[in-house]
C-alpha cells in the first residue's frame, strides 16, 4: 500500500510538471520561432570577431527524446539561444546550425560549419535513460583532438559551476559530429529529461539561463575575443 501510494503521487506530481513544463518550453519555443532565419542566410563575420557555432540538437520531426511532454528539441534551441545573446553582448559573433523548429540532418550541419570554419563549436543536447533516478551533466568530446578535450572540459566545469549538477565528467563517444569535424568541438548533455527532478530544472528558465552562462563562460575561457 504504501509503494502504491508513492506512486501514485510521482505519477500526480508528473502530470503536474508535464503540464506547466509544456506551456513554459512552448511558449519559450514560440518567441524562438519568431527569430527564425535561414542556416546560411549570414553574411562573413567580421575579421575582428572570433566565430562560435552553437548546434541545438534535433529539430522538426527529429524531437529527440520526449519525457512529460518536454520535448529535447525545444529545450534545446532556448538554451542555444541564451547562449548566443550572451556571447553577443561579449561580442563574439554567433552561429547556430537551426534558428527555428526545423529538421538539419547531420551532414549538412557538418558540411555548413566547414564553410564557416568556426573557432570552435558546440552541440547542444538533453539526456534520456530508462533508469529515472539517473541524473547530472556530462560533455563529449574525441579524445584524440587535446583541443577539443580542453574546450570540454571547460564546457564541463562551468556548467557544473552555474548549476551545481551532479558531475558525470567528460566522456568520448563517437557522434558524428565530434567525429566528423576538426574545428574544436563537443557535445554538452545538459542534463535528462527522463529525471523528474531534473526535467523540471529543464523546463525553469532561471535555471536555463544558469546553463547558458555554464556554456558561455566555457567557450569564453577558451577563446577569449579578439578586440578590434
Amino acid at each position: 500500500m504504501i509503494y502504491l501510494g508513492t506512486a501514485v503521487t510521482m505519477l500526480i506530481v508528473g502530470i503536474i510538471v508535464m503540464i506547466r513544463s509544456n506551456i513554459r518550453i512552448t511558449n519559450q519555443a514560440a518567441v524562438v520561432d519568431n527569430k527564425a532565419q535561414n542556416l546560411t542566410g549570414k553574411g562573413k563575420s567580421s575579421k575582428h570577431k572570433n566565430i562560435i557555432v552553437l548546434d541545438p540538437g534535433h529539430g522538426g520531426q527529429d524531437q529527440g527524446t520526449s519525457c512529460y511532454q518536454v520535448r529535447e528539441k525545444d529545450v534545446n534551441l532556448v538554451i542555444a539561444y541564451k547562449v548566443r545573446d550572451l556571447l553577443i553582448k561579449q561580442g563574439y559573433d554567433v552561429r547556430l546550425t537551426r534558428e527555428s523548429d526545423v529538421k538539419v540532418s547531420l551532414p549538412n550541419r557538418v558540411s555548413w560549419i566547414k564553410t564557416i570554419n568556426p573557432s570552435c563549436v558546440i552541440s547542444i543536447h538533453s539526456n534520456y535513460v530508462e533508469q529515472t533516478n539517473v541524473h547530472g551533466v556530462e560533455t563529449y568530446c574525441n579524445y584524440a583532438d587535446e583541443t577539443s578535450n580542453t574546450l570540454a572540459t571547460m564546457i564541463q566545469s562551468s556548467v557544473l559551476e552555474q548549476t551545481d549538477a551532479f558531475d558525470r565528467k567528460v566522456q568520448q563517444r563517437d557522434y558524428y559530429l565530434l567525429r566528423n569535424l576538426t574545428t574544436p568541438s563537443a557535445l554538452v548533455e545538459v542534463g535528462f529529461l527522463s529525471n523528474l527532478s531534473e526535467c523540471r530544472l529543464l523546463s525553469d528558465e532561471a535555471y536555463q539561463n544558469k546553463i547558458a552562462q555554464g556554456i558561455a563562460s566555457g567557450i569564453i575561457k577558451f577563446v577569449p575575443k579578439i578586440n578590434s
